[in-house]
């Protein structure tokens, strides 16, 4: 099936824009949806820690959209919006298509290559 995915980013310091890739969503719309982040030992020049816990309360909140049952929610059109909207510490790079059979394959296929430490 084809799926898309967006690589989540995060920009310390978006006039540099220069970003660690922290998660990955993918879906599709009418089916399965799934999120995964690593947010651990980041090196990063600013103020944050490295696990970015400053980072938690919207993390918990986008993870929940998809955990509670809310994924009538979850569209590509609503994460393109937040694409759109986000452009500070957190941004969504553009979506790019995988093959896969679900959405938690595709996350289980591109962690390990996109969300490295």
């Amino acid at each position: 099936m084809n799926y898309q995915y967006w690589v989540i980013r995060f920009v310390p310091d978006p006039a540099r824009g220069e970003f660690t890739n922290i998660g990955l969503v993918c879906g599709k719309d009418g089916a399965d949806w799934a999120v995964a982040f690593d947010t651990r030992h980041l090196r990063n020049h600013g103020g944050f820690s490295p696990d970015l816990r400053e980072l938690s309360a919207w993390r918990t909140n986008f993870e929940g959209m998809f955990d509670c049952g809310v994924e009538s929610a979850v569209s590509s059109h609503w994460i393109e919006h937040l694409r759109a909207r986000q452009a500070n510490l957190v941004q969504f790079a553009e979506p790019m298509p995988i093959g896969v059979d679900s959405a938690s394959d595709g996350v289980s296929l591109l962690m390990p290559r996109l969300v490295t430490r």
